[in-house]
């Protein structure tokens, strides 16, 4: 079976040549210095999952600290991740491995991006789409986090690709392959399943109850193995760093007061998608404002236009319940970046779709005006932090998660346990005689328990944590759900480091209470 459409020779080797542009781009960054890629493309949640895929590896054990079995990670990735230490055990090189694979699936999709807007639109459509794909700054942004938003991406692409093909001929070996690109989408990210969803109302539609039947009973069988486990040993068949994360948003917004401005929270990090990351807001609000009301434009006259193919509609309704869920259910607005992933590539789709389409010269000027855009970003990946200093204040923080924990972890004495909320660099870069202990959750439900029956302090006490690392915010936050035992008299400040904009503090917790 052949899930490459057939066209022309000319757009193939146009096809393979965005393809290297945008690989160039993605592995000359991903091989900088290690620090740099650090602190401007890795959150911390990359180095839970390589933490996680390095005691599956050594244990068989799904667990950030070896000792804690989590579900709280896209199973997909670590199936990449868990043979790399196989050959090395340098942690530094593992993490650029891992940015690497990360960015190879990013540029992969430019391929697919080529395919369809070639095969269902046109020319200058498909050069447009996949050029701004290869320098959009969101796109490569999560394409070089070493995490599996890009292998979410091509899996989500690949899937649309397959139902244009099934169009043509919707043979049972096409259904059971649709089948499979479901169960794969939904093993890489788990919020596939909007985009799932609208397949199969599409398949039921479009190729009958039989057809739809047979798709779908091929996506349970591949992938019930993986739930009938997540079932068996942790009660649910969801991720649990969901519900965490949904406990750690409900907590922060009841003691916010500007909790009421997330959704303008969520369209600020839409202009992400082709907007210099972070600069300063009175310098980028103008073309913040610009990248909104295009995109939004370029959405809407695509699902008016009734001669556009139905791929790129369902792309662009796939990605509208997605923004909806994480603007307000669950609106952690600290991964709005990793979160907008597909809707970022719903965006570039409608803008390329519809620059052809649409007659008036200004809105395709303006559409232009993306690309340099774009590429002023890719100043900014290059450089260092003290050449753009005006910048650096917000580009370059809050990361750096590898510098903090190189920094404090020879402060601990060993055999010590250390309790963190972003815990994953600490962890995987602790030696064997340190235990750090994740207290908000996401990869240990013990701890996410704790915070929801009050006894925080008694799990500490439990898992006998003597210090803390982390920003001064979040030992509040483990002061106030550990009953106060952790206030100014109960701790020691031993070490700081700047961390950005902001500053990651390391406490010895004293006799405040005996273990």
């Amino acid at each position: 079976m052949n899930i490459v459409p057939q066209i022309k020779y000319n757009y193939r080797k146009e096809i393979f040549a965005f393809f290297l542009l945008a690989l160039a781009i993605r592995l000359l960054i991903a091989f900088q210095d290690i620090s740099y890629i650090d602190r401007i493309f890795l959150p911390d949640d990359t180095y839970y999952t390589l933490a996680i895929s390095e005691n599956i590896y050594a244990d068989g054990i799904p667990s950030v600290d070896g000792i804690v079995s989590t579900s709280g990670f896209q199973p997909l990735i670590t199936l990449f991740q868990i043979p790399l230490f196989a050959f090395t055990t340098d942690k530094e090189l593992l993490v650029t491995l891992a940015v690497c694979i990360s960015s190879i699936f990013g540029a992969l999709s430019t391929i697919v991006i080529g395919l369809l807007l070639f095969s269902l639109a046109n020319d200058s459509s498909a050069r447009l789409g996949m050029g701004l794909f290869a320098i959009a700054p969101g796109i490569i942004l999560n394409d070089l986090n070493g995490l599996e938003t890009s292998l979410s991406g091509l899996c989500c692409l690949l899937l649309i690709l397959q139902l244009y093909r099934m169009k043509t001929s919707s043979s049972l070996l096409n259904e059971v392959f649709l089948g499979l690109l479901c169960t794969l989408a939904l093993l890489a990210r788990i919020d596939s399943v909007f985009i799932v969803m609208i397949t199969g109302l599409y398949c039921l539609r479009a190729f009958g109850l039989i057809s739809t039947i047979r798709v779908a009973s091929t996506a349970v069988l591949a992938i019930s193995p993986w739930w009938i486990y997540l079932y068996l040993e942790y009660g649910s068949v969801l991720p649990e760093s969901g519900k965490a994360v949904k406990q750690l948003i409900d907590l922060v917004i009841t003691n916010d007061p500007y909790s009421g401005f997330l959704p303008l929270l969520s369209l600020y990090k839409l202009a992400d998608v082709f907007s210099i990351p972070n600069m300063p807001l009175i310098i980028s609000l103008p073309f913040r404002v610009t990248i909104l009301i295009v995109s939004f434009y370029s959405v809407i006259i695509g699902l008016k236009n009734k001669s556009l193919a139905i791929e790129f509609k369902l792309i662009m309704l796939s990605a509208l319940p997605l923004l909806f869920f994480y603007t307000f259910y669950l609106p952690a607005y600290w991964f709005f970046e990793r979160y907008f992933y597909w809707v970022y590539i719903a965006l570039i789709m409608s803008i390329a779709c519809t620059y052809k389409q649409e007659a008036g010269k200004f809105y395709r000027a303006v559409i232009l005006l993306l690309i340099p855009l774009s590429l002023a970003s890719q100043y900014l990946f290059f450089s260092k932090p003290e050449t753009v200093p005006l910048l650096a204040h917000n580009l370059y923080g809050p990361k750096g998660y590898r510098d903090i924990s190189l920094y404090m972890l020879p402060q601990i004495p060993p055999n010590s346990n250390v309790a963190a909320m972003q815990s994953g660099a600490l962890n995987y870069f602790s030696p064997e005689n340190i235990n750090v202990v994740n207290i908000d959750g996401v990869v240990n439900r013990d701890a996410y328990n704790t915070i929801k029956d009050a006894t925080l302090d008694i799990y500490m006490k439990q898992r006998e944590i003597n210090y803390f690392a982390d920003w001064p915010a979040q030992l509040e936050f483990l002061n106030n759900h550990a009953k106060n035992q952790f206030n100014e008299n109960c701790r020691i400040e031993l070490a700081s480091i700047a961390d950005g904009y902001l500053e990651s503090r390391l406490y010895k917790l004293s006799d405040c209470y005996d273990y």
